[in-house]
């Protein structure tokens, strides 16, 4: 039988049954400092282990026993909300280099617990860490920061998932240690949806096989040091990256960074509808003593760039890119092959604003595309134009398309090469976890799939009432509608703010949903439009006419084209196009 304990470092006592939230443990049992019951219970598959929120724990665990496929052994930071306040959080206090070591053991989970100051150190052993080929581990919404060692590090592990993770701020300056996590030897390593910023190195995965990056967000790693990569990918195969953001300067050294060594051979990654932003080499590939037969393939990737360079091959590797949108703000780098790397390339935008931008082909600077083309033999049907992204720069970095981009249903359609491909990204996507879709139909150039913006648009305001006594209440609605007077709810339209004046408030929210800001008098309140219907309830504190501003939140198209239509006279309407 499962059993569910509670670990309360602040209040709880080990002499307790550690069963209940009111008679909580001090130490959690896998720890080496508990005492009494706690000391003395074995967790078994099934068993979850809850430490209150908001509470720091000044320990490691050690664990001790393994789950089973449906009876994980779970550590839980409060992950249900209802013990403490946020996440529990595992404070090494800078002195210690551990927060919990998995051993051999599997079937484990450690999910939304905050893990911060580790102590410096050289040992690979460090964070959450495994070096004894423990399998089915998932760490998730985690929070691992500010420490002077690695977050992670997991060796010889398989059916590894780490799930809506956020590490930041492992910063020092010993070189060897200033990675936030290092998988060595993994099979089956899944990284999505995590947030990873303001650290050394990012990610390095070495000697693993069949490894997926998808749906995170890498950005600004600054950490004074050799490199300062999003991530690093050494002798693995099977590496499939997509649809994640990497976002940086020129000083974040590289991006996304394979290496290869002589026992890596055939496909070894494939990367395709990521967006990389201002990083120093957005792509580098090097590959030892290995031959040229290892190859990378680059699909429908969006780049920007201020600085540094394309994608790099060097030392004998082989690339694959087609159907990727590259513009560059400063006179830098598309693409730079060496001697002796294969290289084929077809449907790619590359673009510099009066010209900016050059090749580099088995070390000579090459000038246009048309040159590029012979020198190279390939991006026959490749051009030199502007992508037109909606609005690349920062802080915006939204690398869509714009209506009548050149790009729009000029790429090659790859789903006959492998059906993966046709994942891609929805403009106005966030990150991490980002809106993702398939392509259908022609495919665009770049990663994301184009949305033609929303037609003539219009506004239906209908008050419910023509005066109101002291007291009373009314509803008003706003239905948004396209030229065809149908609803509409999408991207285009998605909330309205209502601001009533003086004497008049907003007592609850009776279609879409709201934030919360209501009830007090002239209180505004943005409401997510419903079904095409944004409602309140408006209860007045004196008799009388009164104002309500009805506010877009930018998303109608064409004000020029809209109409406000109004019913009612108890309030005086006001429409604001933002």
């Amino acid at each position: 039988m499962a059993d569910t304990y509670y670990v309360d470092f602040a209040t709880g006592n080990d002499a307790n049954n550690g069963t209940a939230t009111g008679t909580p443990w001090e130490h959690c049992p896998d720890d080496p400092n508990a005492g009494g019951v706690s000391d003395g219970t074995s967790l078994s598959a099934g068993d979850t282990v809850i430490f209150k929120g908001g509470i720091s724990y000044y320990g490691y665990m050690t664990c001790t026993a393994s789950g089973t496929s449906g009876n994980r052994i779970t550590y839980d930071g409060n992950s249900a909300g209802t013990w403490g306040t946020g996440k529990a959080i595992i404070d090494g206090q800078d002195s210690r280099r551990d927060y919990f070591r998995i051993g051999t053991q599997d079937y484990i989970t450690i999910k939304n617990i905050e893990c911060t100051n580790l102590a410096d150190g050289t040992a690979h052993t460090q964070g959450i860490w495994s070096s004894t080929g423990a399998t089915y581990i998932t760490i998730q919404n985690c929070y691992i920061h500010d420490s002077k060692a690695r977050g992670i590090y997991l060796s010889n592990a398989s059916n590894v998932l780490i799930k809506d993770c956020e590490f930041s701020y492992h910063n020092t300056t010993n070189s060897f240690n200033y990675k936030v996590a290092f998988f060595d030897d993994n099979t089956d390593l899944t990284i999505e949806g995590c947030y990873i910023h303001h650290n050394g190195v990012g990610i390095v995965i070495a000697g693993a096989t069949n490894v997926i990056i998808r749906y995170c967000l890498f950005s600004d790693n600054v950490t004074p040091g050799a490199h300062k990569d999003h991530f690093q990918i050494a002798d693995a195969t099977g590496v499939e990256v997509y649809c994640n953001m990497f976002e940086g300067d020129p000083d974040n050294v590289q991006s996304l960074s394979f290496t290869w060594g002589k026992y890596a051979t055939g496909t070894l990654a494939e990367v395709w509808s990521n967006v990389v932003i201002g990083v120093g080499t957005q792509i580098r590939v090097r590959n030892g003593a290995n031959s040229p037969t290892s190859n990378i393939k680059v699909y429908n990737n969006s780049f920007y760039g201020w600085g540094g360079r394309g994608p790099w091959l060097t030392e004998g590797s082989a690339m694959t890119f087609i159907n990727n949108a590259t513009q560059v703000t400063s006179n830098q780098n598309f693409l730079i092959i060496p001697a002796g790397c294969p290289y084929t390339g077809d449907r790619n935008y590359f673009y510099g604003a009066g010209g900016l931008g050059f090749w580099t082909w088995a070390g000579s600077p090459i000038g246009s595309l048309s040159a590029w083309k012979i020198a190279s033999g390939e991006d026959a049907n490749s051009n030199f134009d502007d992508p037109e992204y909606n609005s690349p720069a920062s802080p915006t970095y939204n690398l869509s398309l714009q209506d009548g981009s050149p790009c729009i249903g000029a790429a090659q359609d790859l789903s006959g090469v492998d059906e993966k491909y046709k994942e891609a990204l929805v403009p106005g996507c966030t990150f991490p976890n980002p809106e993702t879709t398939t392509r259908a139909g022609a495919w665009d150039i770049g990663a994301y799939v184009y949305e033609a913006a929303a037609g003539a648009t219009k506004v239906i305001v209908t008050p419910g009432a023509s005066d109101m006594s002291k007291g009373s209440s009314t509803s008003l609605e706003v239905q948004v509608q396209d030229a065809d007077n149908n609803l509409i709810n999408d991207d285009n339209a998605t909330n309205i703010t209502f601001t009533p004046t003086s004497y008049l408030t907003i007592t609850g929210v009776t279609t879409g949903t709201g934030d919360g800001s209501y009830g007090v008098e002239g209180g505004a309140e943005t409401v997510q439009v419903a079904g095409g219907i944004a409602a309140v309830t408006l209860t007045s504190l004196q008799a009388g006419t009164f104002e309500v501003a009805v506010t877009n939140d930018g998303g109608l198209d064409n004000p020029a084209n809209e109409s406000i239509e109004v019913g009612g006279t108890g309030f005086k309407i006001s429409l604001t196009l933002a």
